[in-house]
């Protein structure tokens, strides 16, 4: 890998598919080679895909309107 540090950080972006071309590359090599990072990358994709699971009820991705009305006041207190 060189000199490019590999922790859970850069891992969660590769998962997230954030990363440049170049260090993707890299990184999807890493995986490849390295058992321990494979395992990591593992985890970090059950995570995400977990997580997108529990987030896709609906209950969890509309805000009521008077709580959205009542954050969008306070806001614009603190704002002014």
């Amino acid at each position: 890998m060189g000199t490019l540090p590999v922790d859970d950080t850069l891992l969660v972006a590769y998962v997230d598919d954030e990363l440049d071309v170049a260090t993707h590359r890299r990184i999807a090599d890493l995986v490849e080679q390295e058992p321990a990072v494979r395992a990591r990358v593992a985890m970090f994709r059950r995570s995400s895909d977990l997580l997108r699971s529990a987030l896709s009820d609906h209950n969890y991705i509309s805000v009521p309107e008077q709580l959205a009305g009542r954050v969008t006041k306070m806001l614009k207190r603190n704002l002014s």
